[in-house]
């Protein structure tokens, strides 16, 4: 029985401390963001990490590659301000998951009328060989505050519904 008590006390030191690595990487997340800094950004996603975005944001994207190639542009044109509220982190052996609502203002750096956007996310994160968490598959949704008129043309993919 000891020995059970034991046990259960660190699996829940354990899931309190990686509760915390996680709400760790989400400072990071937002601070990379509002920093304009897509390569500590593009380490906090696993290699085979996967963004899950609404159709104006384009295709999904498999791997941090692909996630480059849709982020580079954005975040060359747009400053940020992003916050994020997580409300709850769950902890399920080697994965996790947390979900919430984020705060995201685009402003583009060239001139001309910030963006927000307002909504959800759920983010599937792995926890890797060295003990640290990184997003694996992220999910978002709402209902943009974007129009033809006010995303750059270069941004717009040919399949989008504002283009």
């Amino acid at each position: 029985l000891m020995l059970v008590a034991m046990v259960g006390c660190g699996a829940e030191n354990d899931t309190a401390a990686d509760v915390a690595k996680i709400e760790g990487v989400w400072d990071e997340y937002t601070a990379t963001v509002n920093e304009g800094d897509i390569e500590d950004w593009l380490a906090l996603w696993a290699d085979d990490g996967m963004r899950v975005t609404p159709s104006d944001f384009g295709p999904r994207q498999h791997g941090k590659e692909e996630i480059r190639a849709i982020m580079e542009p954005i975040f060359a044109a747009f400053s940020f301000d992003i916050s994020i509220d997580s409300e709850d982190i769950v902890i399920l052996g080697e994965q996790a998951y947390s979900y919430g609502t984020f705060i995201l203002l685009s402003t583009p750096k060239d001139g001309g009328d910030a963006m927000t956007i307002n909504d959800n996310f759920m983010t599937i994160f792995e926890k890797q060989e060295d003990g640290s968490w990184k997003s694996k598959i992220d999910i978002m949704n709402y209902f943009p505050s974007w129009s033809k008129d006010t995303i750059p043309e270069e941004l717009l993919q040919e399949n989008d519904p504002y283009y």
